[in-house]
């Protein structure tokens, strides 16, 4: 037991003591090398590791893994996330028939709590919608409801990848998209509210043709956005919607734009009738002088606070 001290044997024959034990320097013995362990298996012994996701090129099997379900799951089904990004930027013609499947998939994963996973699911939807925009009008009803609200969700990174995903549905040609976001303007959120304006107006902007759109769409048009300048709190919100009516009777002309707001509950229409009263002093005004025009733009503004007062 006295094996890790060195016996002080010099210092005995000095001394002429009995061999003492030096205790302040134990012996360092270096410990030995660890050696590799190396097991020799027979080829029926051997496991292969899986192959990677992101390898095999399968989209069958991409569509497999993000079906799966489970705690473990997430890191499966964030590859097979890339994986499809990939592919549909490189042949995304190759996604057309299944591609309300995938978008289906895909937005299950856009809610999940792995805030990584929800992000790339965000992410790829934006990207099959800029790739195959000629799929988006079969799937608006799937995408629309998901993708806006989330957009002003509290988790900025969230909100960060799904608004860039929200560009993809702006565009002059998806009248579903444009119904789906009317419909939101009856959400009980004032930022989704707003989130759906936005993309509405941008809509417009891009060369949406309402005028060429069915009665349904532009009676929906009307309803929803007349409710949101007549009801809205926001400054913001009331003038989008300003905005989107004043296209709307553009788009329409003055007779057609009347026959859409004899359908508005009273409100709506005490609303449309002071937009409408704005806009014609509006052209009556725009030839006088720039102080008249100030004094025009004043008048209009004390008819949206006189209006804000009736509604309440």
């Amino acid at each position: 037991h006295l094996g890790r001290y060195r016996i002080n044997k010099t210092h005995c024959k000095a001394t002429k003591c009995s061999p003492g034990i030096n205790m302040a320097k134990p012996v360092e013995r270096p410990l030995p090398a660890l050696q590799p362990q190396v097991q020799n298996l027979r080829a029926d012994e051997v496991i292969e590791a899986p192959i990677p996701p992101l390898v095999v090129g399968d989209l069958d099997q991409a569509l497999a893994l993000l079906n799966q379900r489970g705690a473990g799951a997430w890191n499966d089904q964030l590859a097979a996330l890339k994986w499809i990004r990939q592919l549909a930027g490189t042949s995304p013609l190759q996604l057309t028939p299944v591609f309300a499947q995938v978008i289906e998939i895909t937005l299950v994963a856009a809610s999940s709590l792995r805030s990584g996973l929800a992000k790339e699911a965000l992410e790829t939807v934006g990207d099959l919608i800029r790739c195959l925009p000629q799929e988006l009008d079969a799937v608006a009803s799937q995408v629309v409801p998901i993708l806006v609200p989330k957009s002003v969700s509290d988790k900025k990174f969230l909100a960060v990848a799904a608004a860039q995903s929200c560009k993809a549905l702006v565009g002059p040609n998806s009248a579903s998209v444009v119904l789906e976001l009317t419909e939101l303007a009856r959400d009980k959120n004032a930022q989704v509210v707003l989130a759906s304006a936005r993309l509405v107006h941008a809509s417009l902007e891009s060369g949406f043709d309402l005028a060429g759109a069915g009665d349904g769409v532009r009676q929906a048009v009307m309803n929803a956005w007349a409710g949101v300048l007549s009801l809205a709190r926001r400054s913001e919100s009331r003038d989008l919607a300003d905005a989107i009516l004043t296209k709307l009777r553009t788009a329409v002309g003055s007779d057609a734009f009347e026959e859409l707001a004899a359908n508005l509950a009273p409100r709506e229409k005490i609303a449309v009738n002071s937009l409408v009263s704005s806009l014609e002093m509006s052209r009556s005004q725009m030839t006088s002088s720039s102080a008249g025009f100030r004094e025009f733009l004043k008048t209009k503004r004390t008819a949206q606070l006189e209006h804000s007062e009736q509604a309440k």
